[in-house]
């Protein structure tokens, strides 16, 4: 993704329920669906994890300033190839 870095949210554990709120916040109305949102830098490694977690999929960053970034990713339609 041009611009973009992916993280590996898998190098920390968080508790489910904290993954769970971290996805259903940057999630698309279809949770299959790819991603696209903004978010604070706090929530990088949760959020990353999250995705990895409920849509094996990873995740790619882009910093906007502010302690702001970009977020995308492919999703799980697109990581079971369908």
């Amino acid at each position: 993704m041009n611009g973009y870095t992916r993280v590996n949210g898998a190098a920390r554990e968080f508790p489910e329920g904290e993954m769970r709120a971290a996805f259903e916040a940057v999630q698309s109305k279809n949770w299959k669906d790819p991603i696209a949102a903004t978010i604070d830098a706090e929530e990088l490694c949760v959020t990353a994890a999250a995705i990895e977690f409920f849509a094996g999929s990873e995740m790619y960053i882009k910093a906007l300033g502010d302690h702001k970034f970009h977020i995308k990713a492919p999703g799980y339609y697109a990581r079971v190839g369908a």
